[in-house]
C-alpha cells in the first residue's frame, strides 16, 4: 500500500516520512521505541535474526504488543527489511528453495506485524545469465506468495549497487521482476548509495533529474514507496555497497538536500542505513535530513580522523608502539583535536598492513595516558560496537 506521507496532510508542505533502521534488541518493539524516543514516524526493521535461515515463530502476544506499542509510538510507517541468506535469483536450486522458503516466512511475519513494507534484495545471479537471474527472482517471488492475502501490504525490491552479480543495479531490472509479477502489486525501494555507485549520478541537478526521470518511466513514480537515504563511502560507478554518513560521503550534502526535497519523492517514507558506530550517530544523521526537509543549514557532520601514519619496520619497535607515539605526536602538534574520531581498529589496520590487534593495544595505551576515550554502543543488529575518540 501507499501509506500516505506528512505531504498529505492539509496546508502541510509536501514532506516524507522520515525513519532509520532501529535494533530488535530485547524485543520488536524496542524498533518502534527508539523511532519515538528519535522522533520518528517511520521506521525499518528486521523481524528476526537476519543471517540465519530459520526464525522461531512469533508469539500471539509478541505480536498484540508489538501494534499496542506501535499505535502509542505515533509510527505510520513500518518496514521491515528481509534477512541477508535469501538470493530469490538464485541458479542453484538449493539455495533457491531455501531463499523461497524463508522469504515466505519473511511475509508471514510481516502480514502478522502488521508491517506496511518488506524489503527484499532481488538477488545475485552467481553463475547465471543476467535475463535468467531475472525471471527466476520473478518466479521466486510468486512461487513464496501463493495463497497469501496481502490487502495493502507491499512488497518493495530494493536497487542494488551491482556487487559481483547482483541483479537490481539498473532500474529496468526492476520494471522487470515487477512486470512478470503483475498479482503481487510489487513497489520499489531506492536506494541513493546504490544508485550512485551502479552509475546514477546523483551528484547534480540534471543527473537527479535524470536518474528520477528514469525510475519513474520504468516503475511508475508512485511505486517508490521508501527510500533509503544515504551517502557512499564507495566511488561513483564503482558497483561497490558501502553506506556512509549523509553529506560525507561521495555524493555530498548538498546533492541529498535535492534528494529529499524532490517532489517526486515526498510521497515515500525516508529510512536511513547509515553506519551506527556510535551512539549519536543516528541523532546526528536524521538532524541532517531533517535540516534538508526544513530548509536550514545542515549541522556539522561527523568526520572520521585521516591518521598520517607510517610504519617502519620493527627495528624502529613494535607497530603497535610506532602508532601510539604518532598518533600522541598528531595530539601534540594540534593535528588531530578533541572530539575527532578514529579509524576502527579494524580500518586502520587495514590501511596500515597490520593486525587490528596492534591498533587496539596502542588505542588501549592512549585511554590510559588519558589522550583518547572509548565508548560502546550497538548497531542495527544489536551487535556491540566500540569506537575511539580524542579527549
Amino acid at each position: 500500500r501507499a501509506v500516505k506521507g506528512a505531504a498529505s496532510r492539509k496546508g502541510a508542505p509536501a514532506r516524507p516520512r522520515i525513519g532509520f533502521h532501529a535494533p530488535i534488541a530485547g524485543g520488536l518493539a524496542n524498533a518502534l521505541l527508539k523511532a519515538k524516543e528519535h522522533g520518528c514516524d517511520a521506521v525499518q526493521m528486521f523481524s528476526r535474526n537476519p543471517r540465519g535461515w530459520k526464525a522461531r515463530p512469533l508469539e500471539p502476544e509478541e505480536v498484540a504488543h508489538f501494534k499496542r506499542v506501535r499505535r502509542a509510538s505515533g509510527v505510520k510507517v513500518v518496514a521491515v527489511h528481509a534477512n541477508y541468506l535469501i538470493n530469490l535469483a538464485a541458479a542453484d536450486e538449493e539455495i533457491r528453495s531455501k531463499s523461497v522458503a524463508s522469504f515466505r516466512e519473511e511475509v508471514e511475519r510481516a502480514l502478522l506485524l502488521g508491517a506496511d513494507y518488506l524489503i527484499v534484495h532481488p538477488g545475485s545471479a552467481r553463475g547465471a545469465c543476467e535475463s535468467d537471474a531475472l525471471r527466476t527472482c520473478a518466479e521466486s517471488l510468486k512461487s513464496a506468495c501463493t495463497g497469501l492475502k496481502m490487502r495493502r501490504f507491499r512488497i518493495l525490491i530494493e536497487n542494488t549497487a551491482g556487487q559481483g552479480e547482483c541483479i537490481g543495479h539498473r532500474f529496468e531490472h526492476l520494471r522487470e521482476i515487477s512486470a512478470r509479477c503483475p498479482e503481487l502489486n510489487l513497489g520499489v525501494c531506492l536506494d541513493t548509495a546504490h544508485a550512485f555507485t551502479a552509475g546514477y549520478d546523483l551528484r547534480d541537478e540534471d543527473g537527479l533529474s535524470a536518474a528520477l526521470d528514469s525510475l519513474g518511466r520504468q516503475v511508475g513514480p508512485r511505486n517508490v514507496l521508501a527510500v533509503h537515504f544515504n551517502d557512499s563511502r564507495a566511488a561513483y560507478n564503482s558497483r561497490v555497497d558501502r553506506h556512509w554518513h549523509i553529506g560525507l560521503g561521495h555524493i555530498g550534502a548538498e546533492a541529498l538536500r535535492r534528494v529529499a526535497t524532490d517532489p517526486r519523492l515526498a510521497h515515500a517514507a525516508f529510512l536511513l542505513e547509515t553506519p551506527q558506530d556510535e551512539l549519536a550517530d543516528d541523532a546526528r544523521n536524521l538532524g541532517v535530513l531533517r535540516s534538508f526537509l526544513d530548509g536550514n543549514d545542515a549541522p556539522a557532520g561527523k568526520e572520521e580522523a585521516i591518521l598520517d601514519i607510517r610504519l617502519k619496520d620493527r627495528t624502529e619497535g613494535p607497530f603497535y608502539l610506532q602508532i601510539r607515539r604518532q598518533v600522541e605526536a598528531l595530539i601534540s602538534a594540534g593535528q588531530l583535536k578533541p572530539g575527532d574520531a578514529l579509524p576502527s581498529p579494524a580500518s586502520l589496520g587495514q590501511r596500515l598492513s597490520v593486525d587490528r590487534g596492534e591498533v587496539q593495544r596502542a588505542y588501549f595505551e592512549l585511554e590510559h595516558a588519558g589522550l583518547v576515550t572509548k565508548s560502546t554502543g550497538r548497531d542495527f543488529l544489536g551487535k556491540e560496537k566500540v569506537t575511539y575518540a580524542v579527549k
